[in-house]
């Protein structure tokens, strides 16, 4: 997991930051204001690079597994970073795919009568 010791100190001083700014009525400069702005700048920065390194070595992960042609660690890692597969939608209380599809095909059918479709073939008109 990315998260470390720095990003729970950053996180921790910029609450802190931010509960001294509300106490002080929200001021909108002044040195309690860029200490908020500050601590909160740093925290986000801190998180969005640690995020970088994880998901760098995350494909680092997966590029040496599928070298070595470890499949099965390939697809531990994979679902454990990614999630595995996601759930259907429910639509109309129908978890179903094919269903889902076939609702909609039947909806799109019921809705649709009495339109022509046709193909048309757009071509550039040139002034002469």
């Amino acid at each position: 997991m990315w998260w470390n010791e720095t990003l729970s100190e950053l996180k921790q001083k910029a609450i802190e930051a931010r509960n001294m700014w509300k106490v002080c009525g929200c001021p909108k400069q002044g040195d309690v204001f860029l200490a908020m702005t500050r601590t909160k700048i740093a925290y986000k920065q801190a998180m969005r690079m640690n995020s970088v390194v994880e998901d760098t070595y995350f494909s680092n992960d997966l590029n040496d597994l599928l070298l070595n042609k470890d499949l099965t660690g390939f697809w531990r890692t994979w679902n454990a970073k990614i999630g595995g597969s996601k759930p259907s939608p429910v639509i109309d209380e129908v978890t179903d795919n094919a269903l889902i599809a076939q609702k909609f095909a039947d909806l799109f059918k019921e809705n649709c009568q009495g339109f022509k479709w046709t193909v048309v073939m757009l071509m550039p008109l040139h002034n002469t």
